[in-house]
């Protein structure tokens, strides 16, 4: 009889004549130890602690579920994966799992979580990591840091969406370093615009996007705009011609009359 039978067996009939046996026989499949221990008998099922100590999953679902704390047995194998070790940390111990940091700190996600939830502070293992993801730099400033954090600006940069919340929301003043990216998305310029940039324009800042130039002649110039801005608006039309804001400006009048300057 093989490990899923005799798993069986006991589950139809906890009373079976030969559960010794048949428990011996369970004990050698981690999987099926940890769910005779939840399932079955519903409390600790030593036999096969040395099968589920190899697997991380089930050390952890057994440490979690059976012995509901920690479990030294199976945190070596539990140390090895990033994931599992954060949710040990977070859900068992309730506190630093210091075996597993090896792992956590390979990963940006795991790092900043562990940093949030678990360190409440900053985490410096983790951070080489956590600096090459844009959203996880922005939450690691956010929630961490809770100010400017220049290792993650480069990931961040890289990104309309997340440039716009370090900005507006870490910063709180213009993000030069992420305007680029933002410059490309309608709905992130737009947004910049209004919540950050405010009444504090440039005209540099207005020449890289249609929609910073629509919204640099309708509301601040209140007409047509200088020569060289014009001008960049139709270059962006010859890019695109279906850009909504470029149809905005070419298509009023209101901006295609010259003022006596530029006569």
């Amino acid at each position: 009889m093989n490990p899923e039978q005799a798993f069986k067996a006991l589950l139809r009939n906890n009373s079976h004549e030969k559960r010794d046996s048949l428990e011996q026989t369970i004990s050698e499949d981690a999987n099926l130890s940890y769910h005779y221990a939840e399932e079955v008998i519903e409390g600790r099922f030593e036999l096969g602690e040395e099968a589920i100590s190899q697997s991380a999953i089930w050390s952890y679902h057994y440490a979690h579920d059976v012995i509901k704390g920690r479990w030294e047995l199976g945190e070596a194998a539990i140390s090895k994966d990033a994931f599992l070790a954060f949710e040990y940390a977070d859900d068992v111990i309730d506190g630093r799992f210091e075996l597993g940091e090896a792992a956590i700190c390979q990963f940006a996600d795991r790092s900043c979580l562990y940093a949030t939830h678990i360190i409440q502070g900053r985490w410096e293992p983790g951070e080489a990591a956590i600096s090459k993801n844009a959203l996880w730099s922005l939450c690691y400033a956010m929630d961490v840091i809770q100010g400017r954090w220049e290792p993650g600006e480069a990931a961040i940069s890289k990104d309309a969406e997340h440039s716009l919340g370090y900005a507006r929301d870490v910063i709180k003043r213009r993000f030069k370093l992420g305007e680029a990216a933002i410059s490309k998305s309608e709905q992130y310029a737009f947004l910049y615009l209004k919540q950050v940039i405010r009444e504090k324009w440039t005209r540099k800042l207005a020449m890289m996007c249609p929609c910073w130039l629509y919204l640099y002649a309708k509301d601040v110039i209140r007409g047509r705009l200088p020569k060289a801005m014009h001008n960049k608006m139709i270059s962006f039309g010859i890019i695109d011609s279906e850009n909504k804001y470029v149809k905005k400006y070419c298509g009023s009048k209101k901006y295609q009359v010259k003022k006596k300057a530029e006569f």
